[in-house]
């Protein structure tokens, strides 16, 4: 953890690649964040760090700040009417080679209900080793959203320390272990990643990841080819090699008790709409939420659809 004042975001970015596209601007707690330009990408301004770290959990200040301006009740950011009266922490865990930039329109909202962390899912080869390193940086207990590979690493959080999880999201992922041909898939990605040009290998994921209406999206390309660049081929290869030892999840999925909400969009390809329609089926009062016009990258293709869904789930139990 960073022995930083103030309120700030964990974040994997080198300000120097992304100077260009980026401007200055203070918080009231007078740490200098820089304001990411994804407005042609999210519609939102969005807040990153100027410096780097991994797993540093948002500060509580900011939040309290708020309670007491408002006479020491937090309001919800998706209900002038509901009242947040205590933190809750919550960890957000991205995909493969996705960094903090995937929730970054979700996170001002988010940060509302408790202090946030985005987890460092990039150090290890299996979603076991990933789990553990996980929830020995997390809070006591928390709020737990996954996208895709990060939703494999929450089936496994579930198992491992089911109890400190209280609030649950899955977005865009599938509860089933690799088929042999996804495996193998994997297997050619890898060798072409050790080959090199990583840069290549991330290009090949955009067609794939995003809504077909977003196929020339020159800006959201840019947008991912970036989170991809905030990793590196180790990364990658660690992930997929994780992805393909993973374990089958449905048949824990009956043992998960807390709130749940399950997330897709309606024209994912990696991990279709059928596969979240089985989780939520198999997750005791699980809802599902179906994004229209989005591919596999829902929280940065329909960011205020994924920013209320989350912000009201999260809220509900805060």
């Amino acid at each position: 953890m960073g022995a930083l004042g103030g309120s700030f975001l964990c974040c994997a970015v080198e300000p120097s690649k992304v100077r260009q596209e980026i401007a200055p601007r203070h918080l009231a707690s007078g740490c200098l964040l820089e304001n990411i330009a994804l407005q042609k990408v999210t519609g939102w301004n969005c807040w990153f760090p100027n410096f780097i770290h991994r797993g540093v959990i948002m500060s509580e200040r900011g939040t309290r700040a708020r309670a007491g301006a408002a006479g020491g009740k937090l309001r919800s950011s998706v209900s002038a009417s509901r009242k947040v009266f205590m933190a809750l922490p919550v960890v957000l865990i991205p995909g493969l080679i996705a960094s903090p930039r995937l929730y970054a329109a979700q996170l001002p909202a988010l940060w509302r209900i408790g202090p946030v962390t985005v987890a460092d899912h990039t150090r290890h080869e299996s979603v076991a080793d990933c789990a553990r390193h996980i929830l020995a940086d997390a809070p006591p207990r928390f709020a737990l959203a996954g996208h895709s590979f990060g939703g494999y690493l929450a089936f496994e959080i579930l198992r491992q320390s089911p109890s400190r999880v209280v609030a649950l999201a899955l977005l865009d992922t599938s509860a089933r272990a690799d088929t042999p041909e996804q495996s193998d898939k994997r297997r050619e990605q890898i060798a072409m990643a050790r080959k090199g040009p990583f840069s290549a290998v991330a290009a090949l994921q955009f067609p794939a990841f995003v809504h077909p209406s977003r196929a020339n999206d020159s800006a959201l390309r840019r947008y991912m080819r970036a989170m991809a660049d905030d990793n590196d081929a180790d990364v990658f290869m660690r992930q997929q090699t994780a992805m393909i030892g993973r374990p089958d999840s449905r048949d824990s999925m009956a043992d998960i008790s807390c709130p749940t909400v399950v997330v897709v969009g309606d024209a994912d390809t990696p991990t279709p709409p059928e596969r979240a329609r089985e989780i939520a089926a198999g997750i005791a009062g699980a809802r599902l939420v179906t994004i229209r016009e989005s591919g596999h990258m829902t929280p940065i293709e329909k960011p205020l659809a994924v920013t209320d869904t989350l912000a009201a789930h999260f809220a509900a139990v805060a």
